[in-house]
């Protein structure tokens, strides 16, 4: 069965995975001709038929949709605007918080950024104080987002899996350098 285009899948995951406005979707899902061209006809005139202002509609959409969507594009787009978005605000400390989140769910080159200052914004979060990083810290969380940003564009580090506790799943392959994986490996000592 044939995938829809990522920018295809990202309205759905917008509602899907980030609770966004089923009612923009229910508009895009109309006036998307290429959807027909991809999904299978019975699919597609059941999604079309569907009513939105129904309690469990998104059920039905997850059910219809989910041959068609990988959920690891998802994670990867998403792990990007993540990294980008610290490039630019160091001091979040909710993405810093949800990137130490993905680490513990499998996605383990997220290593140093995860523990060195995700898990520090993590505890802040929960005892809401306001801590800040020091100028070098944010430098460093700078330089960790770039770093794995380029090597998840270059396609060094590839999404396998969706993030999760289950220790018995490969969820990246690292091609990486030594010396590039050493950059974002926690430092010991």
């Amino acid at each position: 069965m044939q995938k829809l285009p990522v920018d295809k899948q990202l309205p759905f995951f917008k509602v899907i995975m980030e609770n966004g406005n089923l009612k923009d979707l229910e508009n895009w899902i109309y006036q998307e001709p290429s959807l027909l061209e991809v999904l299978d006809n019975d699919d597609y005139y059941e999604l079309i038929s569907l009513d939105f202002n129904q309690k469990f509609v998104l059920d039905s959409i997850q059910r219809i949709i989910f041959p068609y969507v990988d959920y690891t594009n998802y994670y990867l787009h998403h792990l990007k605007d993540i990294l980008l978005s610290l490039q630019n605000q160091p001091n979040d400390m909710p993405l810093l918080a949800k990137v130490y989140e993905l680490y513990c769910q499998g996605y383990e080159f997220l290593q140093s950024l995860a523990i060195d200052y995700g898990l520090v914004a993590k505890v802040e979060l929960i005892e809401n104080s306001r801590f800040s990083f020091s100028s070098e810290s944010l430098n460093e969380v700078r330089i960790q987002s770039k770093l794995i940003y380029d090597a998840l564009v270059d396609k060094k580090i590839v999404l396998l899996a969706c993030p999760s506790f289950d220790k018995d799943i490969e969820y990246y392959q690292d091609f990486r350098s030594e010396t590039e994986k050493s950059l974002t490996a926690l430092k010991i000592g």
